[in-house]
């Protein structure tokens, strides 16, 4: 039976229009309701379709074959998992092997050298073309292998971009992997999360969704459950959630309608045809120009040879062969493999790029803003001192009472869990919480006390968080007394305390004991590198949000904790620095835990690098815009204070890559360059991040950008070596055929040269070993387009070496002198730099994949010039120490006369650069 046609909700139509926000008047009186629909208003559907928008919850509820309160059972959700497969809505690399084959034969380049070479061989009888058309035949192979593991390796980010999800099962609500969402499973949406598939909302309290991904509009969307749509004509519907939105406000219920590719957001990305990151595609358009220009010179070369009278069918094979020495299908098939595997590396060192068009972004970042927690993680803490009562008593030090209740109300101040004894530690149970509480709660164990059973004598009330998660404030129950208590930076807790403890007397706070205390804590924070202050006082409120909470709170002391300096990110901070790469840092500590840990890394040297939100206002506007470039540690800033760091930097031209952790960071996140992120982090902030950081420490920062920059040389070092050996020998016939001379070089010459050993060459190239200079290399920019500009160093490169070859072969008259020249001229040129600088000026980097495959190269050729079975099927002369000379001088000299004038170059920029920054004279 067809569906009724609904009677008109009032609210449909401002709801459908999307104009009422979330703080929208209109709806004041319906934000603290719960609207939940109910069988009352049934109406009859249509069971051969299925439009979830146009039919209330319980009839999906009963097309799906689900219970609205109670979900799917075990039964059903194995077998629809079996069905719909995992619930990915991000799009796929999908490149298999079978398609690259195809997309090879569309190139034409492929099987016709292949046809042709066979054609030769049926007529000719010479194993040469035969075994032409047996090289490009495995090429193709090797080619669609390469694009089909690549495309694996680039899918490796979205095992890392699974949401959670809650969702009830069998009556049991529970956290899971929204991977095994199926349709029918019920799920909670709450503030923050991000919609893991599409669903039909059941009830919402004021739900607020975030539906750019799907819809393109910005600003939230105030969800209604009791809307019931007319049609399906629109994109999205009030009462659907979709997939890759983000709940910012409310919360509901929904039944889960589509997953994986039948999500709304997958559907519309699908439209796109192309999923090649931005580098690839670079490639991508390179190896079709590189195409397109093998086929122009194959015909020129034809036309010339027709011309000047040359032979025809032996030309034609010539300039097919030279055709296929573009390699343009192998370009893009290793500069692909390179970058899965490159990728994959990345993952394996602790980072995960999920966002693979921002490579290149992280190759140009120069300024790094990180919270300290993520940075610079302290790997362990120990108890050093405690300060009480105007003493400091050292952690060697025979344990006092006062000391003792100190270190218990700092950990009654916590989220410590204990759970059974250690394996390590004999009678100590093992500690999970924050570093510096397991830290004072092991010195505690290891003086023989049983810290779970005493610690159960504080009862905790009310409790209260910091931003960064910490626990800041509580109220506890202590000896029949409500008591709160303050743990933070000191000069923050200072700043609260009335009063001090003194031989238990209460005092009240002057300046002469707060100035007494403050130098206490300078004294100690050089020896230690943490620093927290303690205050408590009996109150008589029941909860922390009563004002009167904290009238009596007294100082009761500090506890130093000592942190070794990590080797790692001390050493990290120093190559960016080297590199030119600022390191800012955004600290909550206190001043002088916050300095040390900064001027140990290497960030600061001077407390004159250092400034707190207080001292920004107190300063005029246009002074600390002119002086914040030499800001490097910021302490106690705000989220939008920090945001508004970002901007100037940003002001100044840097390209900036900034860290979050915490939901109210996602602006940050936007604003940068570049968002790295801590596994930790909400799901909402990991879907969004650029970097996923499986690890904290500043040194995986520096890992990533460095892999970074090795993806992006290898991939365009490729690129242009590539076009090298074509332009040569098309350059070479082009010449000799306007000259009037023989051709220097055969099939033969094509074949071994041109196409294997320059394979081999741009293999060892495509997956060449990092070096530890690279961070401090500049690299050239690209264009997301490639330009004539980017590859005229080749070009220049490849006009002198084809002069070369004919120089080689009129000496010489051998066609092993001219295989020898032109494989030394394309092993010189592979051992140059993207870096546009002499090999003079910069040392040529090891790569040990390089020199195999130079010596595979040596020792073919020297079966083929040595050994008389090959030598005499290929028709190779015994090549002569005279001709050999004469080959490395010609190729070698005319290199090094190219690096010399380079050098030159280089030298005369440096000094006309350094003669604009003098002063003029007058």
């Amino acid at each position: 039976m067809p569906l009724k046609k609904p009677v008109d909700n009032p609210r449909r139509k401002t709801l459908h229009n999307e104009s009422p926000l979330y703080d929208d008047k209109s709806d004041i009186g319906d934000i603290n309701k719960i609207r939940t629909v109910t069988s009352d208003s049934g109406r009859q559907y249509d069971s051969g379709s299925f439009f979830p928008a146009g039919m209330q919850p319980f009839e999906v509820a009963e097309f799906l074959d689900s219970d609205l309160i109670g979900g799917l059972n075990l039964k059903q959700i194995k077998k629809r998992i079996s069905r719909h497969g995992a619930n990915i809505i991000t799009n796929e690399f999908r490149l298999t092997f079978k398609q690259s084959l195809k997309n090879q034969i569309k190139g034409l380049i492929g099987p016709l050298l292949i046809a042709c070479s066979l054609l030769m061989y049926v007529f000719e009888s010479q194993y040469t073309y035969l075994a032409l058309a047996g090289v490009t035949f495995l090429l193709v192979i090797i080619n669609a292998l390469l694009e089909s593991r690549a495309s694996n390796a680039l899918n490796v980010p979205r095992k890392y971009s699974a949401i959670k999800a809650s969702v009830t099962r069998e009556g049991i609500t529970d956290i899971t992997d929204s991977r095994r969402l199926v349709p029918g499973d019920i799920i909670v949406l709450s503030e923050g999360m991000v919609v893991p598939c599409d669903a039909r909302l059941i009830e919402d309290n004021a739900l607020a969704v975030l539906e750019t991904p799907v819809s393109g509009k910005k600003g939230s969307v105030l969800k209604d459950s009791i809307y019931i749509a007319a049609n399906d004509g629109e994109l999205v519907y009030p009462n659907m959630v979709y997939a890759g939105s983000i709940v910012t406000g409310g919360y509901g219920s929904a039944i889960v309608c589509y997953t994986g590719k039948d999500t709304l957001l997958r559907r519309i990305n699908e439209k796109k045809t192309d999923f090649l990151p931005l580098m690839l595609k670079y490639i991508q358009r390179t190896s079709k120009y590189l195409s397109i220009t093998a086929v122009f010179a194959c015909f020129t070369l034809l036309l010339l040879g027709a011309l000047t009278g040359r032979s025809i069918p032996e030309l034609f094979i010539i300039s097919i062969s030279i055709g296929a020495v573009s390699l343009c299908d192998s370009m893009l098939s290793l500069s692909s493999a390179s970058f899965g595997y490159g990728v994959k590396m990345m993952s394996s060192k602790g980072t995960v790029v999920k966002n693979l068009n921002c490579i290149p972004a992280i190759c140009e970042i120069n300024t790094i803003m990180c919270s300290k927690n993520t940075a610079f993680p302290p790997k362990k803490m120990t108890l050093s001192g405690i300060y009480t009562y105007n003493d400091f008593l050292a952690a060697d030090k025979k344990m006092t009472d006062r000391a003792k209740e100190l270190l218990y109300i700092a950990l009654a101040c916590s989220d410590i869990k204990f759970s059974n004894h250690s394996k390590k530690r004999k009678n100590v149970p093992d500690f999970k919480g924050r570093i510096y509480d397991c830290a004072i709660a092991l010195f505690l164990a290891e003086k023989g006390y049983d810290v779970p059973k005493e610690l159960a004598e504080f009862f905790k009330i009310d409790t209260e968080y910091s931003l960064s998660g910490e626990v800041s404030r509580i109220l506890i129950l202590y000896k029949g007394r409500n008591i709160v208590v303050l743990k933070g930076a000191p000069e923050f807790i200072l700043s609260r305390c009335t009063g001090y403890e003194l031989n238990g007397t209460g005092y009240k706070m002057s300046q002469i004991t707060r100035r007494r205390i403050l130098t206490a804590l300078e004294q100690n924070s050089h020896e230690s590198g943490y620093i927290i202050a303690i205050a408590a006082g009996e109150t008589s409120a029941d909860n922390l949000r009563d004002i009167t909470a904290e009238r009596r709170l007294m100082f009761k002391g500090f506890i130093t904790l000592y942190s070794a300096i990590d080797v790692d990110n001390a050493s990290a901070v120093y190559k960016c620095d080297q590199a030119g790469i600022e390191t800012v840092v955004s600290s909550s500590d206190s001043y002088y835990t916050a300095y040390n840990m900064a001027k140990n890394a290497g960030i600061v040297t001077t407390e004159q690098q250092v400034v707190s939100a207080e001292q920004m206002y107190a300063t005029e506007k246009g002074l600390f815009i002119a002086n914040c470039p030499d800001y490097k540690l910021f302490l106690n800033f705000s989220d939008s204070e920090w945001l508004q760091i970002l901007k100037y930097r940003k002001d100044d031209k840097r390209v900036v890559g900034a860290t979050a952790e915490r939901l109210e960071e996602l602006v940050l996140m936007n604003e940068a360059d570049v968002s790295f992120v801590p596994e930790s982090a909400p799901d909402t902030l990991k879907q969004s991040a650029d970097v996923l950081m499986l690890s904290s420490g500043f040194d995986t920062l520096i890992d990533c950008l460095q892999n970074a920059r090795l993806i992006f040389v290898r991939i365009h070092s490729v690129a242009e070596y590539l076009t090298v050996g074509f332009s040569v020998l098309f350059l070479t016939a082009l010449f000799s055929l306007i000259v009037g001379t023989p051709l220097p070089f055969r099939v033969q010459e094509i074949l071994f040269g041109g196409i294997i050993f320059n394979l081999f060459f741009a293999a060892s190239l495509a997956f060449s070993p990092t070096n530890r200079k690279l961070l401090m290399e500049k690299l050239p920019k690209y264009k997301p387009k490639p330009r004539v500009a980017d590859f005229l160093n080749p070009l220049i490169y490849s006009s002198g070496a084809s002069v070369s070859l004919l120089v080689i072969y009129g000496i010489t008259k051998s066609f092993s002198a001219t295989l020898l020249g032109f494989t030394v001229l394309l092993l010189l040129y592979a051992q140059t730099n993207i870096f546009r600088t002499s090999i003079f000026k910069k040392k040529v980097f090891g790569n040990p994949l390089f020199i195999l495959t130079a010596l595979f190269s040596a020792s073919i050729m020297a079966l083929l010039f040595l050994f008389e079975p090959l030598r005499v099927t290929f028709a190779y002369t015994n090549i002569t120490l005279l001709q050999i000379c004469i080959s490395l001088a010609v190729s070698g000299g005319y290199f090094i006369v190219l690096q010399l004038i380079k050098l030159w170059i280089d030298i005369y920029t440096a000094k006309k650069r350094e003669k604009s920054l003098l002063p003029a004279q007058k």
